[in-house]
């Protein structure tokens, strides 16, 4: 088993097929989703927030004079680009159309521009 697919099998559900027969479950296709990419994000968020966190700290303090504001912006992208590397890594849970790859970019963004959010809450709670 590769690093990738212990990755991706943290960041992808699986699930059987819908199919129109009454076969077993056991016996239909494997379905899967991107968890990053899905509305079921929300499974994944709380360790993707906490690593974009640590990330975004490491980094202040390595430069010295760094604001977080502006570091964590793109470690928050980076972790949800990585993220939707992994998720679409698994065939299954590629989108296949046009339209659903626009949808999964935008949901990844919108989920890495929640992180960058985060990112910057904890860091503000942190100063109270």
């Amino acid at each position: 088993m590769t690093l990738v697919n212990s990755l991706s099998d943290f960041f992808i559900f699986r699930f059987p097929a819908r199919t129109r027969d009454l076969a077993p479950a056991a016996t239909a296709a494997e379905e899967a989703q991107g968890v990053f990419v899905d509305p079921k994000s929300l499974a994944s968020f709380p360790i993707a927030a906490a690593i974009a966190t640590t990330l975004s700290k490491i980094a202040v303090r390595w430069w010295s004079g760094a604001d977080i504001l502006w570091v964590a912006l793109p470690v928050a992208l980076l972790v949800g680009a990585l993220i939707f590397a992994i998720t679409i890594s698994d065939a299954s849970a590629r989108p296949k159309k046009l339209l659903e790859w626009v949808i999964a970019i935008a949901i990844a963004t919108v989920n890495a521009l929640m992180l960058y959010a985060t990112v910057i809450g904890i860091d503000q709670l942190q100063k109270v």
